[in-house]
């Protein structure tokens, strides 16, 4: 359940920030968060790629721990061919996401309480 808490602090269960989280459960986190924008689990239409890979990088250091965004993005560049398969058979059509990075952090925050 770690995986709830924010870098910021801002999370829950215990309220704990930074490396005081359990380092598994800061890069859960960000797993689940890209996973959570690539597919129609917490949004009607899923993101592409690209669109949240922006998304994590922008929200590196408030709810995600910037390392393990870097550490995911360099598993996701060595094996994009297959995530972006994966992630082709859940998405659609392709959404309107112009939002704000506090419009991001609130759509994150969304995801990870469903």
């Amino acid at each position: 359940m770690h995986h709830h808490e924010r870098f910021d602090g801002s999370g829950y269960l215990q309220g704990l920030a930074g490396t005081d989280i359990p380092q598994v459960a800061r890069m859960v986190a960000v797993v689940d968060a890209f996973d959570a924008m690539i597919t129609t689990r917490c949004a009607p239409l899923a993101r592409t790629i690209p669109e949240a890979v922006e998304v994590l990088r922008e929200c590196a250091g408030g709810p995600t721990d910037p390392d393990m965004v870097q550490a995911f993005l360099a598993v996701l560049e060595a094996h994009h061919d297959e995530i972006e398969d994966l992630s082709r058979q859940h998405r659609t059509t392709k959404p309107d996401y112009s939002m704000s990075s506090e419009s991001l952090i609130k759509e994150l925050n969304a995801c990870d309480r469903s």
